[in-house]
């Protein structure tokens, strides 16, 4: 009997290594091969080095060096040349001696710094609007905002060459999710008029300038179809504060338009601003339910001090110093 019973946990046992030969680790593997590797054994073949994960040397400015040889850099989100200004080391030294590194825990919890709150007015000043919330993380931002906010009976009207961020916080939602054509505000009202009465809430989300392809929404008329349709609208300025408008405000400052027309401004902290994380500027009965339930901001550790304070010393330098947003406009 107890020799039968060992021959069948011994395939009890193989059975459980075959299943997990034929999962998880077989899974990671194919992955691996297909989206990774087999391109990395392209590009040797076709005499190039592998670009990703490259180790530079010193900060991310307009050039780098890599293995003690200097390079143009392509790859740097340092649009005015703010990243390692001496005002912001000597800021984030002071403010790293007084509070450390780390937020120590989430701020809904764990209480807050002073340089969460100074950022967050510092860049609802920005917009002229009454609040913000900063998150850890740019992504996260409008992932958790997004996916928060709405839910199965609403409708979210994103740009077709939005974010993925935008497009994941959608699906997170559970929000019936349509796409229109990039920069076409002629199919988004069209999409609008054939959906929007099936749905409690909506919203479009949009980006305030395009990376890829460089061009701007038709933001005043997309204000025009959001008042007209009952919409939200999200703007997305990751790529347009610091570079828009001629003290680099954005695109709202690049149309002139009234920034309360617009119930969410988004960015992240990464590009103009040099540090990392994004936010969510407007209401402050939208910025007040966010910080209350977002779970990127609820559960998440908060952002920690050194990096408010970098990204307040950033645009600070930027409203000061204007001449940056020209000279990047003038490239």
């Amino acid at each position: 009997m107890k020799n039968n019973h060992s021959c069948q946990a011994g395939s009890t046992a193989d059975q459980h290594a075959v299943a997990q030969e034929g999962g998880a680790s077989s899974f990671n593997r194919m992955r691996s091969k297909l989206s990774f590797e087999r391109m990395v054994e392209m590009a040797s073949h076709m005499g190039m080095e592998n670009p990703l994960f490259v180790s530079h040397e010193r900060a991310a400015k307009a050039t780098t060096l890599i293995n003690g040889k200097e390079y143009i850099n392509f790859s740097t989100y340092d649009y005015l040349d703010i990243n390692a200004h001496p005002e912001i080391t000597a800021a984030v030294t002071e403010t790293a001696a007084l509070f450390g590194t780390s937020a120590g825990a989430s701020r809904l919890v764990g209480g807050e710094r002073p340089p969460h709150r100074e950022l967050e007015r510092a860049l609802a000043e920005l917009y002229e609007v009454e609040d913000c919330i900063i998150y850890v993380s740019g992504h996260a931002a409008n992932v958790s905002t997004l996916g928060f906010m709405f839910g199965q009976r609403d409708a979210i009207f994103h740009d077709g060459l939005a974010h993925n961020s935008l497009v994941q916080g959608a699906r997170l939602s559970g929000a019936t999710r349509y796409s229109y054509a990039h920069n076409d505000c002629d199919a988004l009202e069209e999409m609008l008029k054939a959906h929007r009465s099936n749905h409690k809430y909506a919203v479009i989300a949009t980006e305030g300038l395009f990376s890829m392809d460089g061009n701007i929404p038709d933001l005043p008329r997309l204000i025009e179809l959001k008042k007209q349709y009952d919409c939200m609208l999200l703007v997305d300025e990751a790529h347009s504060l610091g570079v828009l408008g001629r003290t680099g405000r954005g695109a709202r400052e690049y149309y002139g338009i009234d920034p309360t027309d617009v119930d969410m401004w988004m960015s992240t902290l990464s590009k103009a601003m040099c540090g990392c994380g994004g936010f969510i500027a407007g209401r402050h009965d939208v910025v007040k339910f966010l910080k209350y339930g977002s779970p990127g901001f609820v559960f998440s550790v908060g952002m920690p001090p050194v990096i408010a304070t970098a990204c307040r010393k950033a645009l600070e330098i930027m409203l000061r110093e204007p001449e940056r947003v020209h000279k990047l406009q003038n490239i």
